[in-house]
């Protein structure tokens, strides 16, 4: 119980980190959307749309290997907290 505080300080780390994950994925789903709009509406050739998507995934790939790693960091914090 002495590490209360310490195990609430946490979580609230947790939560925020997590809120922010969130806003990066609805940011991201977001433009995901408006390429798909701008790639139907300007009726782009298929070589091209398929260079943008895949520079997309390799963004995607990026971020999701960045949010990994956090989560892992994080994950590491509260196990030295739980010791």
């Amino acid at each position: 119980m002495e590490n209360l505080g310490l195990i609430i300080s946490a979580i609230g780390v947790a939560v925020a980190a997590v809120s922010g994950i969130v806003g990066v994925v609805w940011r991201l789903s977001t433009k995901i959307y408006q390429v798909e709009i701008w790639a139907r509406d300007e009726f782009v050739r298929k070589s091209s749309f398929e260079i943008a998507i895949s520079r997309m995934e390799k963004s995607m790939e990026s971020m999701a290997t960045k949010v990994e790693t956090a989560v892992e960091k994080m994950s590491r914090r509260f196990e030295k907290v739980d010791h």
